[in-house]
């Protein structure tokens, strides 16, 4: 995992950006600090993955799927996520497995979302916690849950009450175990996940953002979807649309089953 000021790439000349077609004309769209924090992710993307491969950036054709996860074209073995938001973008990339990053401004509160994105557990553990703490251990689960919808190429559409994450044993003695560090992956209810091969861990930067990053197991070893309790659990779930940001929405019903059919293929046999 990978950060970066906005006002690292800060250049003269539109031309010198060496972006491709597609992303001009994303950034076409664009202006102010997202112009910049978008141009500045996928400048990011394309030195690091260059790095990673022995490649020019200029080389490096990142385009996007259909559910919105980039990638890089002709290159399928190095998975890639990023994220970027206000003055910092942020690039993970992975050779052994599929892998999610989202970042929040230290300053964005979640805690009003309440039982619509967190696990009862999620709410009463760091509820002890003075206030900037506890919304800061909020924050976290935020962007782990955040994290992971994208290594599974759900986004938002995931329901993030239908999951958790707990600190992992070692962490749980800390005095702060809810600050940076490692963590697993739990059902709502609290009940440990299959989760062989995933990781999930944050870290602060500078105080200001949390960036979260989960990294899947290796497509060779295992499947990189769903414990098969949780798959379900996640199926039946009621998905609000505060969490969804667009308000209602009706869903088709073959769009609904070709979903379904979607999450159940990720679940390991």
């Amino acid at each position: 995992m990978l950060w970066s000021g906005t006002q690292d790439w800060q250049v003269g000349d539109e031309r010198e950006l060496g972006l491709s077609q597609r992303e001009f004309a994303r950034a076409a769209v664009l202006s102010g600090r997202r112009w910049s924090s978008f141009v500045a992710s996928r400048l990011l993307l394309r030195h690091a993955a260059a790095h990673v491969l022995g490649a020019t950036p200029a080389d490096i054709d990142v385009a996007r799927a259909p559910e919105g996860r980039p990638f890089l074209r002709g290159c399928e073995e190095l998975d890639v996520s990023v994220r970027h938001t206000g003055d910092l973008a942020v690039v993970a990339l992975s050779c052994s497995g599929r892998v999610g990053v989202d970042v929040a401004s230290a300053a964005r509160t979640v805690g009003g979302l309440g039982e619509e994105v967190f696990t009862a557990h999620e709410l009463t553990a760091p509820a002890h916690l003075p206030d900037a703490r506890r919304a800061r251990a909020l924050l976290r689960l935020w962007t782990l849950k955040e994290a992971y919808a994208k290594t599974l190429g759900h986004g938002l559409r995931l329901p993030f009450a239908s999951f958790g994450f707990i600190p992992l044993p070692q962490e749980q003695s800390s005095p702060t175990p809810y600050a940076d560090g490692p963590v697993r992956l739990v059902t709502a209810d609290g009940a440990r996940v299959d989760a062989a091969g995933w990781r999930f861990r944050t870290r602060g930067v500078a105080g200001d953002h949390v960036p979260a990053l989960a990294l899947g197991p290796s497509p060779h070893t295992t499947s990189p979807g769903l414990d098969a309790a949780l798959a379900a659990a996640v199926l039946s779930a009621p998905r609000p649309a505060a969490v969804r940001g667009t308000g209602p929405r009706t869903t088709s019903p073959g769009a609904a089953a070709a979903a379904a059919a979607t999450a159940r293929s990720r679940v390991p046999r």
